[in-house]
């Protein structure tokens, strides 16, 4: 996205939204909710974006950066602007030049008049009317109206109208914050704002649009008076009811995750305030640490920075040690998925309290204590490795793939490529390969089979290992238990060293031939009569996973007979499913079918065909159109 010589990229606007608002607007944008998509006479971007309701949006560029305003409740960096952004980003090269909005275009009236509605709202009134133009700003029927009326009877229509519409009557509580020094009344209205925004949860109707989006504007207007006023230890307070409430609302909610970015905007004002509270360091941080513990919607990011600051070394160690007594007190849950969370947040924080100490020397210890579980394992070998301690590092990894491999493969995955790393770096191939080895043997598929083809390569014994590879997926015998005679088996003896990680019985086994991979394999060899003859096998193996369409593809040059044949079967198994979508596939089918026969001049073969199918499910009326349709492209 450019203009002039300022660049924005994907990861540059991701950054400037954060997470959760680029998924939403991304969303919005991949449901075609920006219209009439335009350019700014200042080099900006202008859009309609269909919401809950229709909003006005622009994005504008400076140098490096984005700024944007829109119409919606949220204003600014909202997920309108994103998906306004994302439609310039995702525009063809070949597309036409954007449109240039008009001064006077009905988006950009809308956002000026909000903008300046928007800082009257936040000016005192002695300051508004010392504006020069001031009152030229209102509309001069509506100014006529107003000035016509006393005091007391402009009293009596501002009381009629704040009872009849929430928004005025916040608009004016917090204008009577502004004019207040009480900040006890102060508290008290933004608690109020605050319970009133927390009261229901909030939904959205994706199919019509409708939906309730609590209205937190008061509440961080109110949070944000107090926080400048100075008076952060109010924020503070009010922060740990917002905190408790916010969470149990944003539970409840169904909206897209609006309520939550709303949450989350308030609570960043009560970190903010954190460091200016009266409360000793320790306290400070133990706040911030318990909001992050207790947050399972990720409201509490502001928290991040509170634990930036430069604590002092001491507080820093009481923090600690409350974690690790905390640690000693929960209890050990193994295959608790909840629980064994909980723990390993604990124990995160606890080693971040521990490294901000200074306490360095206790970090391993604590990381191996509490490497059960998972992820424990990434943690411990990753600090052995930094503090240099290799043969530790490698004897934990191990250790941690016989743990996980069942309950969570993907973590003995990734611990099996730390000792692929460590052992690549010391040029010990045939080690790489046997542990490329056993990870193609838990979890059969033709990217570890490459990967394994690669080592084994490096290390010098691909024939022998490819031999036993392929073998293990014919019969499911394991290398190691292959007599190490070729005149026994018709392979080469397994030829490489063993790993020392402990076999682990698969969660679910596996059924031999592993047809559906050797066909894969096959396929990609281009060896159409071997993936012929695996495929003939499909029957003597239960559930086999076979792809019949790439299989057909694979062998139609060689074998267009066969190829005909599985397209036939294929499309009259779609067509027994009785759902336009099985129609749509079948229809593909038929197509490959109909190309196949008129190669081999069988067109009238093809036609007759197709009449048969609709003379005999001529009560499928979706079939009729796709057979009609198929028909009518063939002449």
């Amino acid at each position: 996205m450019t203009n002039g010589d300022a660049r924005i990229t994907l990861s540059q606007l991701r950054t400037w939204a954060g997470e959760a608002v680029f998924k939403r607007g991304q969303d919005y944008e991949l449901r075609g909710r920006v219209r009439e998509l335009a350019a700014t006479p200042q080099g900006g971007l202008v859009a309609w974006v269909q919401g809950s309701e229709r909003y006005a949006t622009r994005v504008t560029l400076r140098p490096n950066q984005l700024e944007s305003d829109c119409t919606c409740p949220y204003g600014g960096t909202c997920k309108h602007a994103v998906a306004v952004a994302l439609a310039y980003l995702n525009r063809s090269e070949q597309a036409k030049p954007l449109p240039i909005a008009p001064v006077k275009d009905p988006r950009l009236v809308l956002l000026e008049r909000q903008a300046a509605v928007a800082a009257e709202l936040a000016m005192p009134t002695a300051a508004l009317a010392a504006q020069p133009g001031a009152a030229a700003a209102l509309e001069p029927t509506l100014q006529a109206f107003l000035a016509a009326h006393t005091q007391a009877e402009l009293v009596a229509l501002l009381i009629d109208l704040a009872q009849r519409f929430p928004k005025v009557r916040d608009v004016l509580a917090v204008r009577q914050m502004l004019a207040s020094e009480d900040t006890d009344q102060l508290e008290a209205e933004v608690l109020r704002q605050i319970m009133q925004a927390t009261a229901e949860p909030g939904w959205r109707n994706r199919w019509d649009g409708d939906g309730y989006a609590p209205d937190y504007g008061p509440a961080y207007d109110g949070l944000r008076l107090l926080l400048d006023q100075g008076h952060a230890n109010a924020v503070v307070r009010l922060g740990e009811h917002l905190l408790e409430a916010g969470i149990s609302q944003v539970e409840q909610s169904h909206d897209d995750g609006e309520t939550a970015i709303a949450v989350a905007s308030c609570l960043s004002v009560v970190f903010q305030a954190l460091p200016s509270s009266s409360l000793e360091p320790d306290e400070q941080i133990g706040w911030a640490i318990d909001a992050l513990l207790r947050d399972p919607y990720d409201l509490c990011h502001g928290a991040r920075r509170v634990l930036e600051q430069p604590y002092p070394l001491a507080a820093w160690s009481k923090i600690a040690d409350g974690l690790l007594s905390r640690l000693d007190s929960l209890p050990v849950a193994a295959g608790d998925f909840s629980r064994e969370y909980q723990r390993r947040q604990v124990t995160d924080f606890a080693i971040l309290a521990l490294a901000k100490a200074g306490r360095d020397e206790e970090i391993i210890p604590l990381c191996e204590r509490e490497a059960e579980g998972g992820s424990g394992y990434q943690r411990v070998v990753e600090r052995l490795l930094a503090a240099g301690r290799r043969s530790e590092a490698e004897q934990w990894a191990r250790t941690g793939i016989a743990a996980t491999a069942r309950q969570y493969p993907g973590i003995a995955s990734a611990l099996r490529e730390v000792l692929c790393t460590l052992h690549d770096k010391a040029g010990d191939w045939a080690m790489v390969a046997a542990l490329r080895a056993e990870a193609f043997f838990d979890s059969p598929s033709l990217a570890a089979l490459r990967a394994l083809d690669v080592t084994a390569a490096q290390a010098g014994v691909a024939p022998a290992v490819r031999a036993a590879s392929l073998h293990y997926l014919e019969t499911g015998q394991l290398p190691q238990r292959v007599a190490r005679s070729v005149g026994e088996t018709g392979i080469p003896a397994w030829p490489l060293p063993e790993t020392g990680i402990p076999p682990v019985e698969p969660r679910y086994p596996l059924q031999f031939p592993q047809l559906g991979l050797l066909i894969e394999l096959a396929i990609s060899e281009g060896r159409p009569a071997e993936v012929l003859r695996w495929y003939d096998r499909r029957g003597t193996v239960r559930h086999a996973q076979i792809n019949a369409d790439a299989v057909a593809d694979a062998v139609e040059r060689r074998y267009p007979e066969r190829a005909a044949a599985i397209w036939q079967e294929l499309a009259e198994t779609r067509i027994a499913q009785t759902s336009p979508a099985a129609y749509a596939e079948a229809a593909l089918c038929l197509r490959k079918l109909r190309r196949v026969w008129m190669e081999h001049g069988k067109a009238a073969e093809w036609r007759s065909y197709v009449e048969g199918l609709r003379a005999a499910n001529r009560r499928k009326r979706r079939l009729m159109e796709t057979l009609d349709a198929l028909l009518r492209a063939a002449e």
